[in-house]
């Protein structure tokens, strides 16, 4: 076993917001994470101000596989700016047992290393990073697409399941979109560090996607945020390790598919569902697949 015990302040008022998430993230934990043994927060008597939270793994890699998980990866940037000063994170482990690589150490204990000019020069690439994947979708050029990825990345938002590695999450989306011109635009992004070499990341976004079905043209205008991790790899460049997108209003044609899910509330679901036989964007069951 492998487990992680983490104290964290806060400041009073921001005790009720910590607490919320992470009982979100301990319940999110406890019914999709088999491996992990135990997994729960609590708070100090004596300091009311200061949690503990206890993680309990059956090996390395359901460690690994916790950090990938996207309520483990939203809460982060969350966590940290309810907390008063770094995480003291300790880490155990069964006798005979290797220890996990320390990233949760990483991505909570050491964002403050980096000098305000060493900020700007890898926000400017991350900025930069993500152009070119707006310009690689709608140029349909998945070469380039899968070389701005990890092999580990993960997207939420492609297909139903999640989709591991950037080659895949390429080859799929040139199925997806093999006739559909897209057009991106993203902007007012908010980058956090947890280090040198990992950030997450928010940005606004609209995107637009034209296609034909039965010789009509169809279209969807769809507006929300890109929800987003990037790690710096040994050869100096950024890369996404993680994406999900959540649409908050969609407008389609009215023979649209299911692609126009609306989070709004306005519509729920905008059209009827496309049949095999279309030439639209390739749609599932359950979650809505976009791009």
């Amino acid at each position: 076993m492998i487990t992680f015990v983490a104290h964290l302040k806060v400041k009073p008022e921001n005790g009720p917001s910590l607490e919320a998430l992470m009982t979100h993230v301990r319940d999110m934990t406890r019914q999709h994470e088999p491996g992990v043994a135990y997994y729960d927060f609590g708070k100090s008597v004596d300091e009311p101000d200061t949690y503990v939270v206890i993680e309990v793994y059956r090996d390395a890699g359901a460690h690994a596989a916790h950090m990938k998980t996207e309520w483990v990866i939203e809460s982060i940037p969350q966590s940290r700016r309810l907390a008063e000063g770094k995480f003291d994170i300790k880490q155990y482990v069964s006798p005979g047992v290797e220890p996990a690589v320390r990233r949760m150490q990483e991505t909570m204990g050491t964002g403050d290393a980096m000098s305000d000019v060493e900020r700007l020069v890898e926000l400017q690439a991350i900025h930069h990073l993500k152009g070119r994947r707006d310009h690689a979708v709608d140029q349909k050029d998945w070469d380039t697409y899968a070389q701005l990825h990890t092999d580990d990345y993960v997207a939420m938002s492609i297909s139903a399941r999640p989709i591991v590695g950037g080659r895949a999450a390429a080859d799929a989306l040139a199925i997806q979109l093999a006739n559909v011109t897209t057009v991106h635009h993203c902007h007012t992004p908010v980058i956090e560090f947890q280090d040198r070499n990992h950030a997450t990341g928010v940005w606004a976004m609209e995107d637009n996607l034209f296609w034909t079905r039965h010789g009509e043209k169809q279209w969807l205008r769809g507006f929300g945020f890109y929800h987003e991790s990037y790690v710096k790899g040994p050869d100096g460049q950024w890369r996404f390790s993680y994406r999900k997108l959540h649409r908050t209003h969609a407008e389609t044609s009215p023979a649209a598919s299911s692609i126009a899910a609306d989070f709004s509330g306005e519509n729920l679901l905008v059209g009827a569902k496309c049949d095999p036989s279309s030439k639209g964007p390739a749609e599932s069951d359950g979650d809505t697949p976009v791009p």
